[in-house]
């Protein structure tokens, strides 16, 4: 009649703790309080446990063994891995997914265009505008030179999409 704690129940199972408290009613039977500690007796939960789900009582874990249980658990982790990435890759070579160097560097590059457009219409069109004395004419070449701009940034855009 040894008595456990929870921890020392699951790995003598070769499981985890969550696992052993699965089996409540089986923990509910076999518990005493020993001072301010929890202790389960092992015979009595290995006895309620077996009952309530048919299963063979053992007191080693199942598996053949821990050390080849984790490589199995381990290479299938890398095989999920490598198949993530390669799923990955081939959307990106799809172009399902952008890279984000990529968007910053287009993203930058439009909105330079539009800057210097923006930047250039003054000096470009000053002596256009001085020499005209119609308010219609002055905001005709003003129109223009905006459409002008803003059409060479819908380009940019356009190019980059493709």
């Amino acid at each position: 009649m040894p008595l456990l704690t929870q921890a020392e129940i699951a790995r003598k199972h070769g499981v985890t703790r969550q696992a052993i408290c699965k089996h409540k009613d089986a923990l509910k039977v076999a518990r005493r309080k020993i001072g301010n500690k929890i202790l389960y007796d092992f015979d009595v939960f290995e006895a309620e446990r077996s009952k309530s789900q048919n299963i063979r009582v053992t007191s080693e874990p199942e598996s053949s063994g821990v050390g080849e249980q984790d490589y199995k658990t381990a290479r299938t982790w890398v095989e999920r891995y490598k198949a993530a990435n390669q799923k990955l890759q081939y959307e990106i070579a799809t172009k399902k997914y952008l890279l984000k160097s990529e968007v910053e560097t287009d993203v930058f590059n439009i909105t330079r265009i539009f800057r210097d457009g923006l930047l250039n219409i003054g000096p470009r069109i000053t002596s256009l505008l001085a020499a005209e004395k119609d308010e219609h004419k002055i905001l005709e070449i003003l129109k223009t030179e905006h459409n002008s701009v803003l059409n060479e940034m819908v380009k940019a855009i356009r190019k980059v999409g493709k």
